[in-house]
């Protein structure tokens, strides 16, 4: 054993945007959880970058709800169940419209703008690897079709 301190670098990892996501419509599903009961900053399960936000919370957003936004409208997840070390199942979907779901319950419906960002898909960050989830992500699903 070492008294040496440990450093750990954080854990992204992105996809070729082409075909692995479509703008006209989608769906995107993973299981969550966080290190945090409220979000510091911007931090992200699945976006592309600042204008596709797929599945993310904001600056003081609480762990109990998710958010879609695609530049110009943001999707709000009711309140569910606490994500602080405990995976939920979230989902977002678009194309006729917007809308986040967290455990199969999801918020209202918003306009849709037509493209959910730009490059490539990141994974507890965006696509630059910047806003970072804080917390786990697994089984990520993404379809090509609106309400999978």
């Amino acid at each position: 054993t070492t008294t040496d301190p440990v450093t750990r670098a954080a854990d992204s990892l992105t996809y070729v945007d082409t075909g692995n996501i479509v703008d006209l419509t989608g769906t995107a599903k993973a299981d969550a959880s966080t290190f945090w009961d409220t979000a510091a900053d911007e931090v992200n399960v699945i976006a592309r970058d600042v204008n596709g936000r797929i599945l993310s919370s904001a600056a003081a957003d609480p762990d109990t709800t998710i958010k879609a936004f695609d530049g110009t409208t943001t999707a709000v997840s009711p309140a569910g169940t606490n994500m602080n070390g405990a995976p939920q199942a979230l989902k977002s979907d678009w194309g006729v419209d917007m809308a986040a779901y967290i455990n199969a319950a999801g918020g209202t419906p918003v306009a849709y703008d037509g493209t959910m960002g730009t490059g490539v898909i990141g994974v507890g960050a965006r696509g630059d690897t910047t806003k970072q989830w804080d917390g786990t992500v697994r089984k990520l699903e993404l379809y090509s079709t609106e309400g999978e």
